[in-house]
């Protein structure tokens, strides 16, 4: 009973601070990183790891996994990356289909026009909307791609 006890307090907690941060600290976050981040542009070349690193992963997961099918044995280190790789890929598909289903708006506007919090002041989570406006979980900073 202890143990139901402590996670339904931990539940709790964890439901309060959600309504914290989206009631009072996400819109100021939001303004902070766009008046302060924008002049680093490590932060847009930081977005952009996954990006290389997913086909980097489903490569390697081919080729090792053939290799394993085939009867060869793999080195330790073989095994991890092929177990990376297969963890990236099914952590990016989560993270899809999460975005889809809590349909997060942006907090500013990087592409195709999409509303955003900074630009048009539409915050908020739209679950299972779709769409590009509302398809994200990420920080308040310019891609390099956009004007």
């Amino acid at each position: 009973m202890e143990t139901l006890t402590r996670r339904s307090l931990g539940l709790l907690g964890t439901a309060i601070a959600v309504a914290v941060s989206y009631l009072w600290l996400d819109r100021p976050i939001a303004h902070l990183a766009h008046d302060q981040l924008q002049q680093y542009h490590l932060f847009e070349k930081l977005t952009l790891i996954p990006q290389g690193l997913t086909p980097l992963a489903v490569v390697t997961f081919l080729v090792l996994g053939v290799r394993g099918l085939a009867g060869r044995a793999l080195s330790r280190f073989q095994t991890v990356l092929l177990l990376s790789g297969l963890s990236l890929a099914v952590a990016m598909i989560i993270k899809d289909q999460l975005k889809f289903a809590f349909g997060r708006t942006w907090p500013e506007t990087w592409t195709r026009n999409n509303p955003s919090y900074i630009r048009d002041d539409v915050f908020g989570f739209f679950p299972f909307h779709g769409g590009p406006g509302t398809y994200r979980f990420l920080p308040a900073t310019r891609p390099p791609s956009a004007p």
